[in-house]
C-alpha cells in the first residue's frame, strides 16, 4: 500500500478488496486523523446511498464538479477512465456498489482527504517550529511599536537559528499591498535585506525563514501584493539583534 490516506474514501465507500481493507484497517487503528475523516465522510456516504440523494455539502461541491469535468474529458461515454490497474479495480468495485455518481464523489473525497492530511502535516511542522524557538535556552524576546500603531514581538534564538514575529494591532496595508518581514545582514558597512514572509493581519506567530545567525536586524516594510525581492518602502519595527 503506497499512501494509506489515499484509500480512505474508497474504504468509506466499501470499494477496497480484502487485502486492501485489512491493510487500511491496520493503519486505521493508529491514525486518529483517518478515524476522524471517516466520521466526517459518513453523512456524505449516506446521502449518496439514499434513493433521493440531496446535493452534496457545500465544501465538497467544488471537488465534485472538478472531478466530473475530468471524467467527461477522459471518458465521454462514462465507461472508461484511464488510471493504473490497481485503481481501476477499486473504481470498478465502487461503481458496482453505488454507481457512477458515488464514483465521482469518491475521487473528490480522496483528493480532499489527502489534501487535508497534507495541511495537517503542515500545521504540525508549523507548531514544531514555534516550539523549537520558544523552547530554546537562548531565546530572547524583543518588542517594537511601529509609527502606524502596529506592535511586533520578535522571539529569536541564535543557537537554533530561528525567529518568530508576532504582529498585533495590524492596520490594513493598503489596496494591493501587504506587509513583508526581512532579515537584515550587514557586510562591510552595507545592509543586505533578505526577503521573508508576508502577512496582512494579526494571525498568530509567523515563523521566519531567514538565516538568523547571520542577521544583524529584523524589520517590516509595506510591499506590493506577493512581496518584493528588495524593500520598496522604508523599514519599520526594526529590531537590532
Amino acid at each position: 500500500m503506497s499512501d494509506p490516506h489515499q484509500l480512505l474514501a474508497a474504504y468509506a465507500l466499501d470499494a477496497l478488496d480484502a487485502d486492501e481493507r485489512a491493510q487500511f484497517e491496520a493503519h486505521l487503528e493508529t491514525c486518529a486523523d483517518c478515524r476522524r475523516d471517516l466520521t466526517d465522510f459518513a453523512p456524505t456516504v449516506a446521502e449518496l446511498s439514499a434513493p433521493d440523494a440531496t446535493p452534496p455539502p457545500p465544501q465538497l461541491r467544488g471537488h465534485v464538479m472538478a472531478a466530473i469535468g475530468r471524467v467527461r474529458q477522459d471518458a465521454p461515454d462514462a465507461t472508461v477512465v484511464r488510471m493504473p490497474a490497481r485503481r481501476r479495480r477499486v473504481v470498478q468495485v465502487a461503481a458496482a456498489v453505488i454507481g457512477a455518481a458515488a464514483l465521482v464523489a469518491a475521487v473528490a473525497l480522496g483528493g480532499w482527504a489527502y489534501g487535508r492530511h497534507q495541511l495537517d502535516r503542515e500545521q504540525q511542522d508549523y507548531h514544531a517550529a514555534i516550539s523549537r524557538v520558544l523552547g530554546a535556552p537562548d531565546a530572547k524576546i524583543y518588542h517594537q511599536v511601529a509609527p502606524n500603531g502596529m506592535q511586533v514581538t520578535y522571539v529569536v534564538s541564535e543557537k537554533r537559528n530561528g525567529a518568530l514575529a508576532v504582529p498585533e494591532d495590524v492596520p490594513g496595508p493598503g489596496r494591493d499591498h501587504t506587509y513583508q518581514l526581512w532579515t537584515v545582514r550587514v557586510s562591510a558597512g552595507a545592509k543586505d535585506f533578505v526577503p521573508d514572509r508576508t502577512f496582512d493581519q494579526a494571525d498568530g506567530p509567523i515563523v521566519l525563514t531567514g538565516d538568523v545567525r547571520s542577521a544583524a536586524a529584523l524589520g517590516v516594510t509595506v510591499e506590493p501584493d506577493g512581496g518584493s525581492p528588495k524593500p520598496t518602502t522604508d523599514p519599520f519595527a526594526v529590531q537590532t539583534l
